[in-house]
């Protein structure tokens, strides 16, 4: 059975914000609504609508106008975003090292695995959305809903941070080592050490944004604002 297509205002809504988080719409790009409709062969109302939920989920902005603009990525968000991360995802790694079920484990497992088969493949929008699914599942474990809905609502900023280093082939070799790591101290219950390679993972991804920063001041053409 087909599956129910979606409102107008939905699909345009999925295809700019996918455009966004993978910065084929690069970050302080202007957007159109005339435009965007025209491409889109729809009216205007429905681009707009697109755009307003955007804006209320801070991928875009509104200018002056009545323009819009997608948001741009700060030094600032991503050192916010890092010590966040930090915060909630080492009480993540310490709960699955202490709790997690054997169905849970090979969640964790399965993952790693869809990580590992990326890397041979060089797909590194394939890793990304792995990489992303590795610790959504470690949130699950923690089972804190307030907590999961919070993170939730910066999952495509975090992935549009991930897109920074596309191309970058040892900052994904890194990441898959990482990751192995973080998931035999789960396996071995070693809640510490656990964390403590949380810690350093995150660390060494936000001073890969930091080396991107200072040798470039971009990359892929998109510049770390301040």
């Amino acid at each position: 059975m087909d599956k129910p297509k979606l409102p107008v205002t939905a699909e345009v809504y999925n295809a700019i914000k996918e455009q966004i988080v993978s910065l084929q719409l690069m970050p302080g790009q202007l957007l159109m609504v005339q435009q965007l409709s025209k491409d889109n062969g729809i009216s205007r109302t429905p681009v707009r609508e697109a755009l307003i939920r955007l804006k209320d989920e801070g991928l875009v902005v509104e200018t002056t106008g009545n323009k819009f603009r997608v948001a741009e990525i700060t030094w600032k968000f991503i050192e916010n975003l890092y010590a966040a991360r930090v915060a909630v995802e080492t009480v993540s790694i310490t709960a699955a090292a202490t709790r997690a079920t054997q169905s849970q484990l090979k969640m964790l497992d399965k993952d790693q695995a869809q990580m590992e088969k990326c890397v041979e493949k060089n797909d590194y929008r394939g890793y990304f959305e792995a990489d992303m699914q590795f610790h959504n599942d470690l949130l699950k474990i923690l089972d804190n809903s307030v907590i999961t809905n919070w993170m939730e609502r910066l999952t495509d900023q975090q992935q549009r941070i991930r897109y920074l280093t596309m191309g970058i082939s040892s900052r994904i070799h890194n990441s898959l080592e990482e990751h192995s790591r973080m998931l035999q101290a789960i396996h071995d219950q070693d809640a510490a050490l656990a964390r403590d390679e949380m810690e350093k993972h995150l660390i060494r991804a936000k001073n890969d944004m930091l080396s991107l920063k200072n040798e470039h001041g971009m990359t892929p053409g998109v510049f770390i604002k301040g």
